[in-house]
């Protein structure tokens, strides 16, 4: 796996795409290995946006979110159940005992923290800004506020100019920097890419941190597969943000499936990477290359060879058959 000889990495992102992610890499975690997550707090509406409002606190949904994904089914389906009685509705019970832990703790951080004690979460949670706004998005037609108005308006595939906070003076997470000084790894997690993958970086101080870094991968698991929209996103991420100088090199993971595609699967797949690979005639001067990286089937997965062997060899086979006398079996 790409985080096999990572010591330190650092995801950023909000609560649907950050927690997924999560679970899956935290399988894989090595004990010399460290994972933290920064997650965006700017979200307005449903549960978050009502609590925000009331106790001008950030929004706690994603945070929730990410926090039950290291915790046991059983706990998980506890802290997201959702009430639906008129005086509870739309909450979550997560919510209000970070809520809860928040109002004895003044500092969301400090709740966080308090929240991953009681239910013994190891994983270590950031929120993006311990300080409440509202994003407020720029497009050539007009300027919107609020994340739940800015979704509204993203589905209408309007030009984007810029994404900011309402607020000039939010402050980073202190706890969150210093956790990138340390990492040799930046994962942006899948996600809506202006509301969630974006936002979170938004704090004063995550930007300047990241361009700093030296030695640090940065990877983007998340893009639209349109042509036009992919290379905006890159060229967004790049430009207004992170302003570098050029990224380089933009690759996607495909798999074997595409090549000569025989079901619906592979044909989707084969469609997306040369959606990817045209990318290139719209980089121009920038510089940047779009590829494709097909990978096989993984070791002892259900339909790769490897428990076809082993069948044979419990039934007693002393010589393992192959495809075609030419080919070549590569073990990554």
């Amino acid at each position: 796996m790409i985080l096999d000889s990572k010591k330190s990495v650092v995801f950023f992102g909000g609560g649907t795409g950050l927690s997924r992610i999560l679970k899956s890499a935290n399988k894989a975690k090595k004990e010399n290995q460290n994972f933290a997550s920064i997650v965006s707090t700017f979200d307005n509406g449903g549960s978050s946006g009502i609590l925000r409002d009331l106790y001008d606190i950030p929004a706690i949904g994603d945070i929730r979110k990410v926090l039950s994904s290291c915790v046991s089914n059983q706990v998980h389906n506890l802290l997201e159940f959702r009430f639906d009685s008129e005086s509870f509705t739309p909450h979550t019970i997560g919510n209000l005992i970070l809520l809860s832990f928040i109002k004895q703790n003044i500092s969301i951080q400090k709740a966080i923290d308090s929240y991953r004690e009681i239910f013994q979460i190891k994983q270590l949670v950031y929120a993006s800004s311990e300080i409440p706004s509202d994003l407020i998005l720029e497009s050539n037609e007009s300027t919107i506020s609020g994340e739940v108005n800015i979704n509204y308006f993203l589905d209408e595939n309007n030009k984007i100019i810029d994404i900011r906070l309402k607020k000039s003076d939010v402050p980073a997470n202190k706890k969150a920097l210093r956790s990138l000084s340390d990492s040799n790894m930046i994962i942006f997690s899948p996600g809506d890419f202006y509301t969630s993958l974006i936002a979170s970086l938004l704090p004063n101080g995550y930007i300047e941190k990241i361009s700093s870094l030296k030695n640090n991968s940065i990877w983007l698991t998340y893009c639209n597969l349109s042509q036009k929209a992919l290379f905006d996103q890159v060229n967004f991420f790049r430009n207004k943000l992170l302003k570098t100088p050029s990224i380089k090199k933009v690759i996607a993971l495909s798999t074997d499936k595409a090549a000569n595609p025989i079901n619906l699967y592979g044909a989707t797949k084969l469609c997306s990477d040369k959606l990817f690979i045209a990318a290139n005639n719209l980089s121009g001067n920038n510089q940047t290359r779009f590829a494709i990286v097909r990978y096989g089937n993984v070791v002892n997965s259900r339909g790769s060879v490897i428990p076809h062997f082993r069948k044979l060899l419990k039934n007693g086979t002393t010589i393992l058959p192959i495809t075609d006398i030419n080919m070549t079996r590569f073990v990554i």
